[in-house]
């Protein structure tokens, strides 16, 4: 028997355009059917979330492996796939029965087996460590933080939820908002005396730092789990228990994905690993119940990027204010990954949302618009405020001097860990180029190697480690930027440096610039970095500054600097 290796065709931009509307369509039929149940928005596969929800994975598998059978009709051969899950398997093997090919799946058996004992098992244990994990931060939290007489319970309050990090506050106890920039100055002028502007945050690293500090700050700023109680973590996981021993998520008869019905596909995901609910999460609703409770509450901002956190605060805040303003601010980048950002048709009326969203410019406000069904009257163009910096920066000449330094901007999730081994592998046939390797805060660089298995003797010594705390002292020294998902990319832009976009093949691109190619290069695991690099190289002086200044531009329109007329919006 012959056999020869299939490559698959990558999917073109129209189609992961389709394939992203009608992902968005999928789980709003599914939340159609669903949404009765509180558990069910605090489900991973609800959330869309681009690095939590296992449909996108699926999305790639199954996508790619229906392009491979397309392939094999065309051809007239059988297709034999290696590495795909089992729940992806159903829907390829229904798909290339209409297509009247054979189809082989190594380990089938044992493959449904082995993803649903290990499903089911990872479920549970993380249940039974996050409960005392949650009980701990709200101990801790308790502890370290007492100011709890800051907030008058007869004026109103506007609320605000973000999230704090190290770097939040400065050794003059000055609170700056990571998210929100300057807004609670703003909304202390422009709202009327009595009413108190409240911040609840989350903190990660160095939290119980953080909150020690926070009570030392004049504005109003409180740890989210300060609300929090003890018997909130076992009304929760009675709850979630509940849901998973004898609830399930129902998925409609038909479900239409280019032509062809996952319905079985999606119930055996959902059977082996779809019920994942984050925890920390879930107890949003109950703190947000104790917050409208307890206080008069005036209108509440906070963050909007679709995620389960959100939708359990709302829930939590409309079980008791149901008419309560509820204004979502679009915080960072929009890429078509982000699908929790985008609502379906048939679940705008049923989604626990906010009443509007404010994005970051104009370009954002157009790509919620084009991918949503969130009433488009109610998503307003407003201002970058996380970013209001890029606006005071000179723009940086192009630097020629050796060696050629690559940024490389990591995102704060595990699967960045692929741009880390990229790099790696690059830098050991590209020695004239020093590789700068910036993490994120939330995922630290020793994190993404001990996930990856990387081996400290692999990287070589044209790379270094960033310790730098500004963005922007790593992105003027370098000559050009690598990312494959990170805010960076658009930051980087702004200052005039030339991106390189490293593409996973994902279905859904994780990149923010995704409608952008002026002034951007791609590269894939088997590209060779320099091919690139002497293209950016060779530009001439007068297309180089032409092209810098077309992602100049692109940025000021993504990200708008904040002005009296954009800031209106979030009090109107």
């Amino acid at each position: 028997m012959h056999c020869s290796l299939l490559e698959p065709e990558h999917i073109t931009k129209s189609e992961g355009e389709d394939l992203l509307k009608q992902y968005v369509d999928i789980i709003g039929q599914i939340s159609s059917i669903n949404y009765c149940s509180k558990s069910w928005w605090a489900t991973d596969i609800s959330s869309k979330n681009r690095l939590l929800s296992p449909m996108q994975e699926t999305l790639n598998q199954f996508i790619f492996s229906k392009k491979a059978v397309d392939q094999c009709v065309d051809k007239k051969v059988d297709l034999y796939i290696l590495g795909i899950s089992w729940h992806v398997s159903v829907g390829v093997k229904n798909y290339a029965k209409l297509k009247k090919i054979t189809v082989k799946i190594e380990n089938q058996f044992l493959s449904k087996l082995r993803n649903t004992i290990l499903g089911i098992r990872k479920t549970w244990l993380y249940l039974i460590r996050a409960i005392p994990s949650a009980i701990l931060n709200i101990y801790r939290a308790n502890i370290v933080f007492n100011s709890y007489e800051k907030i008058n319970n007869d004026k109103p309050v506007f609320l605000i939820k973000s999230f704090i990090f190290s770097k939040s506050i400065t050794e003059d106890l000055i609170y700056q908002d990571q998210f929100f920039g300057d807004i609670h100055n703003f909304l202390k002028k422009k709202l009327d005396k009595e009413d108190q502007v409240v911040t609840i945050v989350q903190g990660f690293v160095d939290r119980y730092l953080c909150y020690k500090k926070m009570q030392y700050v004049p504005n109003k700023i409180i740890p989210a789990e300060y609300f929090l109680r003890f018997y909130d973590t076992f009304l929760a996981g009675l709850s979630i228990s509940w849901y998973w021993a004898f609830c399930s998520i129902n998925i409609p008869n038909t479900i239409q994905l280019f032509n062809s019905n996952i319905s079985s596909m999606l119930r055996e995901l959902v059977a082996s690993n779809g019920k994942t609910i984050l925890f920390g999460d879930y107890l949003y609703f109950y703190l947000a119940r104790r917050l409208a409770k307890r206080y008069k509450l005036k209108a509440c901002l906070m963050t909007y990027e679709g995620n389960h956190w959100e939708r359990m605060f709302i829930m939590g805040l409309r079980s008791v204010y149901p008419d309560l303003k509820i204004i979502g601010y679009q915080h960072s980048v929009v890429p078509p990954s982000a699908a929790g950002m985008f609502v379906s048709k048939y679940e705008i009326d049923i989604i626990p949302r906010p009443d509007k969203i404010i994005t970051t410019g104009s370009v954002t406000a157009s790509i919620l618009k084009k991918y949503s069904f969130f009433p488009a009257e109610n998503i307003n163009s407003g201002a970058a405020l996380r970013y209001k910096y890029l606006y005071n920066l000179d723009k940086i000449k192009n630097v020629h001097n050796e060696p050629y330094i690559i940024l490389v901007a990591l995102e704060g999730a595990l699967e960045a860990s692929s741009l880390l081994q990229y790099v790696i592998n690059q830098a050991k046939i590209l020695s004239n180029i020093r590789f700068i390797i910036r993490a994120h805060p939330v995922i630290t660089l020793d994190t993404l190697i001990k996930f990856s298995k990387i081996k400290w003797n692999d990287v070589t010594r044209n790379i270094e480690v960033s310790h730098s705390s500004e963005v922007f002292d790593d992105v003027s020294k370098s000559h050009a930027v690598l990312y494959w998902g990170s805010t960076i990319s658009v930051e980087a832009l702004m200052i005039g440096k030339p991106l390189i976009c490293f593409d996973r093949g994902d279905a859904l691109s994780y990149d923010p610039l995704y409608e952008f190619t002026s002034f951007k290069w791609n590269v894939n695991s088997n590209s060779n970095l320099t091919g690139v690099v002497n293209e950016i190289q060779l530009m001439r002086d007068n297309e180089y500054k032409l092209k810098r200044d077309e992602g100049i531009k692109y940025v000021k329109k993504y990200f708008v600097e904040p002005s009296q007329n954009n800031m209106n919006f979030f009090i109107s």
